[in-house]
């Protein structure tokens, strides 16, 4: 017997007594049978023409009782089922989740069922990485064909994947990337977050400490969105702000280099005047704001988001990152897991290959970090480290570059614990000004602190990013 046929069951006795006490008058004002009207409409009453009539019958009193839903003996209702397979028995909201063999994706009942485990895991890792990607529409786990895309396009993290090239062909991909900017189609769910230290052998050994990036949880998507291929230039930031110097610590970068110490408040004020320059609706209000000599170093009291279908260009949240820099993967890196142990600066071929990090971001530029100090009891950082030109490492699934390591990423969320179970659309936060989340690692960043669940929170005024290493890249809702 099903949930609901027992439900059923054993509110059939309520039900009963409902229905008696609604048909019977109980539920409803006044009692006893009301006149019956004579041929003309009125009550057979003799004296009704020479009295004023009374009143009509006072309003009808609801009696829900202890029901959450169904009918309220008044003609409205008592609640209503918020799940899309509730049924209201009895009163009471009942709900079978709906996981057949083959489905994955919501329950239907406001829970999740088993994440999908795509992808050749075994080999030539010797972690266990795949893919969490489910389509909601049809509740199919994302065949690596779509989050790959055609083969002659396939990153080398792709080719370790054994694709039916013919059926790559043939498939709508979930990302495809052209003129600079990368489409992610909505309508998907996967597993964000990373593992908690007694999981730590996927990101690096038991004991790690990844604060606030676990527990892991299956987020829903439900808008597609484009985001920039790679991180914003100081070239792209001239060019769109007009500003005669860009916010980097490390102007002997180069103009190809990422903007790498814009405030937060800098950060909307670029997107707003994209948004503008592209004849788009700003999704951004600014208030309490300074007036920089510069240009940038902005600091405001708050920022008012207009919400992510504002039309304009905008930060991703948290989650949108965490999908198009990881396509749902498991791992600690897109294209693998950090294999030599607790957060050092050792020179990892996965990450190496899609990173820049402590373990590979020597500079010969002026200007430079020190990042000898970095990297624990293992192998440490160069004596002259700092970011690098965008695009020369190797893009990941979906075709995006640079999303771990080189430098840290603004997000639009608000700093505040993973949520636990199922979150649809999370973190486009209204009223911003408290830290936000930086994802992806940066050039000074050890190996397990580049992992794509990797999640920390960083402030808002020049204070926190004067170091140097905090860039962003932008994206904007698909129509």
């Amino acid at each position: 017997m099903t949930r609901i046929a027992m439900v059923r069951a054993g509110l059939a006795v309520t039900l009963a007594v409902h229905v008696i006490a609604t048909a019977t008058g109980c539920g409803r004002s006044g009692s006893g049978e009301e006149p019956m009207p004579d041929e003309t409409g009125r009550p057979d009453d003799p004296g009704s023409e020479l009295e004023p009539q009374a009143d009509s019958a006072p309003p009808c009193v609801e009696e829900c009782g202890d029901w959450t839903c169904g009918p309220d003996g008044c003609g409205g209702s008592c609640g209503e089922c918020s799940f899309p397979r509730s049924e209201c028995v009895a009163g009471t909201c009942v709900c079978e989740p709906s996981c057949a063999v083959g489905e994955c994706g919501q329950d239907g009942c406001g829970g999740y069922c088993p994440p999908c485990h795509t992808g050749d895991p075994k080999a030539p890792w010797s972690c266990d990485q795949h893919w969490t990607l489910c389509d909601e529409t049809t509740r199919t786990c994302v065949p690596m064909e779509r989050i790959c895309g055609p083969c002659s396009d396939a990153s080398s993290l792709c080719d370790r994947q054994k694709l039916d090239c013919e059926a790559a062909e043939a498939a709508v991909p979930l990302a495809d990337c052209s003129g600079g900017w990368c489409r992610v189609q909505g309508g998907v769910s996967f597993v964000m977050g990373g593992p908690d230290g007694g999981e730590g052998k996927e990101w690096g050994g038991p004991g790690v400490n990844y604060e606030n990036s676990y527990p892991r949880h299956p987020v829903v998507l439900t808008r597609g969105f484009e985001i920039m291929q790679t991180e914003v230039t100081t070239k792209a930031w001239l060019e769109v702000m007009g500003t005669a110097t860009a916010p980097t610590r490390y102007p002997a970068c180069g103009s190809d280099c990422p903007v790498s110490m814009g405030t937060f408040f800098d950060v909307l004020a670029f997107a707003n005047r994209a948004s503008q320059k592209s004849g788009y609706k700003p999704c951004y209000v600014l208030e309490g704001c300074n007036s920089p000599a510069e240009g940038w170093k902005l600091e405001c009291e708050r920022a008012i988001f207009v919400g992510p279908d504002c039309g304009g260009y905008r930060l991703p949240s948290e989650a949108e990152f965490e999908l198009a820099a990881g396509a749902g993967v498991t791992s600690c890196f897109p294209n693998g897991c950090a294999l030599w142990g607790l957060a050092n600066c050792a020179p990892e071929e996965d990450v190496s290959k899609m990173a820049w990090f402590c373990g590979n971001s020597a500079v010969g530029y002026e200007g430079c970090k020190d990042c000898s100090s970095i990297g624990g009891t293992g192998p440490r950082g160069p004596p002259c480290c700092g970011p690098h030109p965008v695009g020369q490492k190797e893009p990941n699934a979906f075709g995006l570059l640079d999303v771990i390591g080189n430098v840290v990423e603004f997000t639009g969320t608000l700093k505040a614990d993973h949520h636990e179970g199922l979150a649809v659309d999370p973190g486009f936060d209204t009223v911003i000004n408290q830290p936000v989340i930086w994802k992806g690692g940066s050039y000074s960043s050890t190996d397990t602190n580049a992992c794509v669940g990797r999640r920390n929170g960083i402030r808002l005024d020049f204070e926190g990013v004067d170091a140097g290493g905090v860039g962003f890249r932008l994206v904007r809702t698909l129509p």
